[in-house]
């Protein structure tokens, strides 16, 4: 060995090495080959990485997605032309429409002809539109900027997967686009008018997504937006929409009129920038290798109900028992199916499970792919085990007051709940997978542990035969009871009356992650 520490191993087949904890490490100057090497960085026991400017290749443990080359993606402004009429044949596919226009020089297309406002005068008070004076509604805002047009400006009767209320009521523009685009930022600029801008400017308002026109989802909300002058535009940039629109509408919901007279809203350009959902000149090659994911174990599978295999129905009465299960689930309300998922609309639905074998403090386990719409007044019950008196039932909701999440060994005098810092994320799919041992319960999200009660004293006392409830939280009698519906979608539901390992738990999620389009909720 020199004295270096350099060891050259010549004219040899094989080289091995065996330290204390058996890693290896090769590091031949900035480039390094670790197996198992205790760095505090991996977390994997394989760990193989190389990483360069373009691309990054990696192998880890415990991933469906084993090696990806993932093309690059360009972020592109919208609309990529300036519009200089509304008419799609000679816009290159671009439509603007609004809910009112308040005359032929403040028409929707002008918000999207790519020409800012700027004062062109050195004379005091005088203003010169570059061929743009943006967009402008008709009356409709209250002294105070609060949307009161009657009857109101609505988008559609459909809105898609959320509903809309009154506070989601106001003057809205909309572009059309000829290709659908995942919607990442955008960007605002108050009509360019000395004393009518700022005041007619959005200050509550969302951005709607649509495939038709017809069924809207909300994309962003954005509250208390004040500019500090006309020519500056605000931009949005955490957007980060997961699913592609090829229309996007600007619904103001209140403006920043405070005590002037200016009681309608305006803009003088919207910017959206966004991925296309297929791009030919960028779309290059994506490569991915995956493994398959294990099917996760049906032993001890007490309940088991999914949507993937049904079609859309307005008119779900009962829920089949999957995986060798024989308990199956009826309706409360009128939940319904949609994409694969069961939808319940915050109004009284649920799904009732027959009588299962669990009584008394049994232990068990829970997993459920759930997407939350909306944070309603009220308990927000995703699953409820047993009903909602004494030490009668265990579950996993959402806190209105906090937007946080909740599970606990039973509901009664004492309570033995847990609340998190986990803050529930709105259209996003999630799965969450709770063990309870007899003492304590576990909650884990998106395959992760996140942290347990400490509840060391008191047990379950389930009634004999408890049901299940998904949606809300229902009586001795099997009835909804109290102020708990849930605003969102549940893919499946598991329960299994035993507490599975941490493998089974990960593998639960692992199997189905691919599915659903998600981001990832960080663990505190």
């Amino acid at each position: 060995m020199a004295e270096n520490g350099i060891l050259d191993y010549q004219g040899m087949n094989q080289a091995i090495y065996r330290g204390a904890t058996s890693n290896i490490v090769v590091d031949t100057q900035s480039m390094s080959i670790e197996i198992g090497a205790g760095n505090s960085s991996h977390t994997s026991n394989l760990h193989i990485e190389c990483d360069h400017d373009a691309n990054v290749a990696s192998i880890q443990l415990n991933s469906n997605v084993v090696t990806e080359f993932s093309r690059s993606k360009k972020l592109i402004k919208y609309p990529r032309v300036a519009l200089t009429q509304n008419d799609e044949s000679s816009t290159s596919g671009y439509v603007a429409d609004a809910s009112t226009q308040e005359n032929t020089d403040r028409q929707a297309w002008k918000v999207f002809n790519n020409l800012i406002g700027y004062l062109q005068s050195t004379e005091t008070g005088s203003v010169s539109y570059p061929g743009s004076n943006g967009w402008r509604s008709v009356i409709g805002y209250d002294t105070n900027g609060v949307y009161t047009k009657s009857p109101p400006a609505n988008l559609g009767t459909d809105s898609g997967g959320t509903a809309f209320t009154s506070s989601d009521e106001g003057e809205w523009i909309q572009i059309k686009l000829p290709n659908k685009i995942y919607l990442k930022r955008f960007s605002l600029q108050p009509r360019y008018s000395i004393g009518f801008g700022i005041p007619e400017f959005v200050k509550n308002g969302n951005v709607w997504g649509s495939n038709d026109g017809t069924s809207w989802y909300r994309v962003y909300t954005f509250t208390n937006i004040t500019p500090t002058d006309e020519t500056t535009f605000i931009t949005f940039d955490d957007v980060n929409s997961l699913v592609a629109y090829n229309y996007f509408a600007l619904v103001v919901n209140e403006t920043n009129r405070g005590s002037t007279a200016r009681d309608r809203t305006s803009l003088n350009e919207w910017e959206l920038f966004g991925l296309p959902e297929y791009d030919p000149d960028a779309h290059g090659t994506d490569v991915t290798i995956k493994s398959v994911a294990n099917v996760p174990n049906t032993d001890w599978l007490e309940v088991y109900y999914d949507a993937k295999d049904l079609e859309d129905d307005a008119s779900l009465s009962s829920v089949s028992g999957l995986g060798g299960t024989t308990i199956n689930g009826t309706t409360l309300g009128d939940p319904q199916v949609s994409n694969k998922a069961f939808v319940f609309d915050g109004s009284g639905d649920a799904i009732v499970s027959g009588a299962t074998s669990l009584s008394g403090n049994p232990p068990l386990s829970y997993s459920v792919w759930f997407k939350t719409n909306s944070i309603i007044t009220g308990s927000n019950s995703i699953v409820a085990i047993g009903y909602a008196a004494g030490a009668k039932s265990i579950g996993f909701r959402i806190q209105e007051t906090t937007g946080m999440y909740r599970f606990y060994v039973y509901s009664g005098a004492t309570n033995e709940s847990v609340n998190t810092t986990i803050k529930a994320k709105i259209g996003i799919w999630t799965h969450a997978t709770v063990v309870y041992d007899g003492l304590k319960s576990k909650l884990y999200i998106d395959g992760k542990f996140a942290l347990q009660n400490t509840n060391t004293t008191t047990g379950l006392a389930l009634d004999t035969s408890a049901k299940v409830a998904l949606g809300n939280y229902i009586n001795s009698t099997g009835n909804i009871t109290g102020t708990a519906s849930y605003d969102g979608s549940i893919a499946n539901f598991r329960l299994f009356n035993r507490v599975l390992t941490i493998d089974e738990i990960y593998q639960l999620y692992a199997y189905q992650k691919e599915y659903f389009p998600y981001k990832k909720i960080k663990i505190p």
